[in-house]
């Protein structure tokens, strides 16, 4: 069954009682890009516009509520309207493909008059500053890289065959169809941080203490490191090169503790794949 979520509201797409949904618009639409062509003035065709940057998007759905009574039916819209009092609210909406999730603003409730009846209908409108939408969170952790440990030497019954090390890696995959930024978050204690994305060779280095029990979090769609949600550390970096990973493509991620180790740090690496 179609499913749309906003700001904790949840409306089926059909309901004996309660709240439902109807006539989703412009949640799939693609906006349109930025820029213009430039015509050729003496050939055929235009000059090309460059990469299609995309402008916000305004979905919007119709909502209905059945109660046991007026009273009822207007507390519900009491509520409904009060999600226009947030500067965003997530709105997420499955059609059967999987859940897909864009951050919006509400625009406008269209509530007509209810005249009393505890049945009532109401048209919510939206506008996402982000025209992807997003899917569920793909992540993964590791520790600090180890070596493995070989055969002991001289062999003794039982034979020991060792213990693998461990690389210290981290692969997450962009499902979507469109680009997506990476968040590393780097738990403590370590004297500082690299970490380099394989793929394109890319490097963030964080020269800063990251004591045992803090943790770092450096986030490529804002291109800023924050020190246990509070801090702002981003001055720290000493290479900040940000990577985003492209539509259907799997980047992986390696640790690297600089200076002394205290503890057992870690390096957790999360995506939201993206889709047009």
């Amino acid at each position: 069954m179609s499913v749309v979520k906003l700001g904790g509201m949840v409306f089926p797409g059909s309901a004996p009682s309660g709240w439902w949904f109807s006539e989703l618009t412009d949640w799939l639409s693609v906006p349109d890009a930025k820029g213009s062509w430039s015509e050729r003035s003496n050939a055929h065709g235009a000059f090309g516009a460059g990469f299609g940057w995309r402008g916000r998007v305004s979905p919007s759905f119709r909502v209905h509520f059945a109660g046991a009574d007026g009273a009822e039916a207007l507390q519900a819209l009491t509520v409904l309207r009060g999600l226009a009092g947030h500067e965003s609210v997530p709105m997420a909406v499955d059609l059967g493909d999987g859940e897909r999730t864009r951050l919006v603003r509400v625009e406008s409730v269209d509530v007509p008059d209810t005249h009393g009846r505890s049945v009532v209908s109401a048209v919510v409108y939206c506008t996402a500053a982000d025209p992807l939408m997003y899917g569920a969170t793909v992540s993964g952790s590791t520790g600090v890289p180890t070596p493995g440990v070989g055969i002991a030497d001289p062999i003794v019954d039982p034979i020991s065959e060792g213990a693998p090390g461990n690389l210290g890696q981290v692969t997450v995959a962009n499902d979507g169809t469109a680009e997506t930024s990476v968040r590393v978050t780097v738990a403590g204690g370590l004297d500082g941080v690299e970490v380099t994305c394989l793929q394109s060779g890319r490097v963030l280095r964080l020269g800063r203490l990251i004591p045992k029990g803090s943790s770092v979090v450096f986030d490529s769609r804002t291109g800023r490191v924050a020190l246990d949600g509070q801090s702002d550390v981003t001055g720290f970096l000493t290479v900040d090169e940000w990577s985003q990973v492209p539509p259907g493509l799997s980047y992986t991620f390696q640790f690297t503790p600089i200076g002394a180790v205290v503890g057992s740090p870690s390096m957790t690496v999360e995506l939201d794949p993206a889709y047009f």
